[in-house]
């Protein structure tokens, strides 16, 4: 690599993000824009779904009181049943573990929802 006239590699640490300087100034600068498109893109995707989150929490927020018992009761039964499907189509997929933490915290969450309301 040091006898490459291409290529001078030095490697930074800036934020958790593995920089690279090359003697070829387009190379960097487009190694760097690249990293600028990614992090717009994955900033603009969390932001809509934080905004989907906080819609249906509201939703959920406004519906669950005026379920009766029975609607509580099946709404309760589907729910699970569709947690149950969504967790069978990723038996055969390699997700991290903080995915399937959420998943089943969330569902935990709306399960109690669900009960509270039901008891009151």
């Amino acid at each position: 690599m040091k006898d490459d006239p291409c290529v001078n590699r030095r490697f930074f640490r800036c934020t958790g993000v593995v920089l690279i300087e090359s003697s070829q100034p387009d190379r960097a600068e487009q190694i760097l824009k690249s990293v600028e498109r990614l992090t717009e893109s994955n900033g603009q995707a969390a932001l809509r779904f934080g905004a989907r989150m906080l819609v249906l929490c509201q939703f959920v927020d406004a519906v669950l009181p005026q379920l009766s018992i029975a609607q509580r009761t099946a709404v309760t039964t589907q729910f699970r049943r569709g947690v149950e499907t969504v967790l069978s189509f990723t038996d055969d997929v390699a997700l991290p573990a903080a995915y399937y933490a959420t998943l089943l915290e969330q569902t935990n969450v709306l399960l109690t929802a669900l009960e509270t309301e039901g008891a009151a």
